[in-house]
């Protein structure tokens, strides 16, 4: 029977080991408990794509390969939408992170998924979110609350600002902000950075945190003045969004946003990979590609050149001036 059936559980044996690979994760590597969230997932879905009588060790690269490909043609879960070669080389990424910590721990001396170069992520241009709508995010009072209020408004103004990871942003207490004019995080990989609290921001706090009653250490509470979660989160920014008609808002999309909108403002490109965390110059170039496209779009409209050729001889004159000196006739 080969790999791959619908519905067939995995051998005991190999989801056996997930525990031992996340306890590794988080010690060896230092990985968040929301990437080895993410990454026993993605293991544990590889495992059950797997047959009954297929262990994980007993696989080529050809196996591999094949479930790539399942994964690039079939829909994510709970979703209508195809995976996309990004998520599928998070896929890889993962199966790697297994199969290294098996070698490792003795338990095989083949990486099947070594060699293996994952799907190419198309060279798409990043469209952050438009300027305006930020601005109407951060005017409008959407809230049951005054506190609410007041928190919702802090919370876009530092994603924007800063262009914070959704779980940084909510991992934040109150002692990483207070009497602070940065934030110190430790992001993906363990890689440690400081963004700075602008006065915007910090007023902003100031006024959220003047209405806290509560004694959470956290910065950002739920209704019920338990940290705010990452559901809690996406909810209010949906129904913030529905309210004033917006498409396309996430808080990943106003990180992409942050990010345009400090090279527009003259944040150097050696600094913009600093500041949002990134490992490779190359993303730091899609936003400076980004922001150039947008800034160009812009001098365009300003100078255009059909202004500047005729200058202020209205359309309806030019035509005729044009028919009038044209030795071919108009066509009716």
């Amino acid at each position: 029977m080969m790999p791959g059936g619908a519905g067939l559980e995995p051998r005991m044996g190999g989801m056996d080991l997930l525990p031992g690979f996340r306890r590794a994760a988080l010690v060896s590597r230092g990985y968040s408990p929301l990437t080895i969230e993410k990454m026993d997932q993605n293991v544990s879905r590889f495992l059950r794509w797997l047959d009954i009588d297929v262990s994980p060790f007993e696989i080529d690269d050809g196996m591999i390969e094949r479930y790539l490909a399942y994964l690039l043609t079939t829909n994510a879960r709970y979703s209508t939408r195809r995976r996309s070669p990004s998520t599928v080389r998070t896929y890889l990424k993962h199966l790697r992170a297994f199969y290294a910590w098996a070698t490792d721990a003795g338990l095989t001396d083949h990486d099947p998924t070594e060699g293996i170069r994952g799907p190419k992520e198309p060279d798409r241009i990043i469209e952050p979110i438009d300027p305006a709508s930020v601005a109407l995010l951060l005017t409008v009072r959407h809230g049951r609350t005054p506190l609410m209020v007041a928190e919702n408004q802090a919370i876009i103004a530092m994603l924007y600002d800063t262009g914070l990871r959704r779980s940084e942003l909510l991992n934040l207490d109150r002692a990483d902000v207070e009497a602070r004019d940065h934030i110190t995080l430790v992001g993906k990989g363990g890689r440690e950075r400081s963004v700075a609290i602008s006065a915007p921001i910090r007023d902003r706090l100031n006024l959220y945190l003047a209405l806290r009653q509560d004694s959470s250490p956290a910065l950002w509470v739920d209704q019920d003045g338990e940290r705010l979660s990452a559901v809690a989160w996406r909810g209010r920014l949906k129904r913030l969004a529905m309210q004033l008609e917006l498409k396309g808002i996430s808080t990943h999309g106003l990180r992409r946003s942050a990010a345009t909108a400090a090279v527009e403002n003259g944040l150097a490109h050696t600094f913009l990979k600093e500041v949002f965390g990134w490992k490779k110059d190359s993303t730091a170039a899609r936003y400076v590609h980004a922001a150039g496209r947008r800034m160009a779009l812009a001098e365009q409209a300003k100078r255009s050149n059909i202004t500047a050729l005729l200058g202020g001889v209205r359309s309806e004159q030019a035509i005729q001036s044009a028919r009038k000196y044209s030795p071919v006739k108009a066509v009716k």
